[in-house]
């Protein structure tokens, strides 16, 4: 049991250190669904979408990672490429694809529909090689993110 503890704190440290979004904190289902079922100003419930990404209902998860197809933008991309990485699975939902019951299969759908490109990343690759694309991804959002204005950058030095 020990051993497990200390596998899993060690494995969420690696995991957090390499994520390049900003860390938001998970959302309950009940403040999640009505962002995911919204018909009008769909960028105003990006933030608890985003939520959605990280939270602990897997369904929701997957279902988060959906809904920045149609509504997703360039702000999203960091949020969506660390949800790549993103382990879990859901069982017994009835997807035609088993991969269609992960975050990250829905995350990189999202990813090549706002970016417009693809870094041949698979659901069901070896983790070495889902790795590989990811660090991929993260070189794209590197040429792509937006630049940070002078007084942006002033505030970031005077918060460290």
């Amino acid at each position: 049991m020990k051993f497990v503890l200390i596998y899993f704190l060690v494995y969420s440290a690696s995991f957090a250190a390499d994520r390049i979004a900003p860390q938001v904190e998970s959302i309950d289902p009940e403040k999640l669904l009505p962002a995911l079922h919204a018909e009008e100003k769909f960028r105003t419930h990006a933030p608890a979408v985003r939520r959605g990404l990280v939270g602990s209902h897997l369904t929701y998860r997957a279902e988060s990672a959906q809904w920045f197809i149609e509504h997703g933008t360039i702000e999203d991309v960091p949020y969506l490429i660390d949800a790549l990485s993103d382990e879990s699975m859901h069982v017994g939902a009835g997807y035609p694809l088993a991969g269609m019951a992960t975050t990250r299969y829905w995350a990189n759908v999202a990813l090549i529909v706002i970016c417009k490109t693809s870094y041949d990343y698979q659901w069901d690759s070896s983790k070495e090689k889902r790795e590989y694309s990811i660090s991929l991804w993260k070189q794209h959002w590197e040429r792509i993110k937006p630049k940070k204005t002078e007084s942006e950058n002033q505030v970031e030095r005077s918060t460290r």
